[in-house]
């Protein structure tokens, strides 16, 4: 059975904004107001985003690389789950 993905504190990242998906790593995943929260640490500098920067937002806009895959030249997002933490 294969290892289900997860987005949790550490993992390896893509934040998804309307510049395209920015590498990043996440360091903190929590719930306010009953929505799930996530808090990265850019590690590339793309755009008007710089490397290093800390970015909070929605847990769905920062989505773990292993979730992301390619079909008919476009990128899709399978399931993941979401750790708090």
């Amino acid at each position: 059975m294969r290892k289900p993905i997860e987005l949790k504190k550490g993992a390896y990242c893509y934040y998804d904004v309307f510049q395209g998906l920015i590498p990043c790593t996440c360091t903190k995943v929590y719930r306010e107001n009953g929505r799930y929260m996530a808090t990265a640490i850019i590690t590339e500098t793309i755009g008007a985003y710089n490397e290093g920067e800390t970015v909070a937002d929605f847990a769905k806009h920062i989505v773990p690389i292993k979730a992301l895959f390619y079909r008919n030249g476009q990128a899709r997002l399978k399931s993941y789950r979401v750790i708090l933490g």
